[in-house]
């Protein structure tokens, strides 16, 4: 009886030994992995680039008219156009437009009226080149527009010419205004165009 007791108490501990080993063995092979998920990067954010700057001193020196352009992330510009005593300080804003990303805008260098009260300032890209003009002042016209376009001006008077470029000042009033023929291979007569009256008048001799 004994020997038979023995033996299963024996049995059972060989048994339970067993089971223990077993379970360690499956602890061992089948430890759950922990995965972990690949990071996501995060966007790089679009950095607008920084303002340029372009200046032009009046012919005394007493302002100086300053350009900003700004790029856009779609692709467009800004020109803003200031009037300053100087290139470093920050003046007074006359102007600013966002044209389409074909059009580009510029200070000519012969921007500035003789007496610093106006300043004309170029605009290309479109069908036809636009010259604005402006009161240094940042003031309206008397007919209350904020700048004369003489494009439209010109083609009102129906001349049979074609508007070329404004190269610059005859008189603190007069801008000089060239032309081509309408098949625009041959040049045309010069232009005056007088600020004060918003009229253009032909001249005899051409300036080209």
């Amino acid at each position: 009886m004994r020997r038979v007791n023995f033996l299963f108490v024996f049995g059972g501990a060989a048994a339970i030994a067993i089971v223990l080993v077993l379970f360690r063995v499956f602890q061992q092979t089948h430890t759950p992995r922990i995965f972990s998920m690949p990071g996501i990067p995060s966007p790089t954010p679009l950095v607008e680039a920084s303002p340029s700057t372009t200046t032009w001193a009046s012919p005394n020196g007493s302002k100086t008219l300053v350009m900003k352009t700004m790029k856009k992330v779609s692709g467009v510009t800004t020109y803003s156009f200031f009037v300053a005593p100087d290139a470093t300080t920050s003046g007074k804003l006359i102007y600013t437009k966002t044209p389409s990303s074909k059009i580009s805008m510029s200070i000519p260098f012969n921007t500035w009226s003789p007496d610093n009260k106006y300043f004309f300032i170029r605009e290309v890209g479109g069908a036809q080149p636009d010259t604005l003009v402006f009161k240094a002042s940042g003031e309206n016209f008397p007919d209350g527009q904020q700048f004369l376009d003489i494009n439209p001006l010109f083609e009102a008077k129906k001349s049979g010419f074609v508007m070329g470029e404004v190269t610059g000042w005859a008189a603190p009033t007069l801008l000089i205004v060239n032309t081509k023929a309408a098949d625009q291979a041959t040049l045309g007569p010069s232009f005056w165009f007088d600020i004060s009256r918003k009229s253009l008048i032909r001249l005899s001799t051409s300036f080209q």
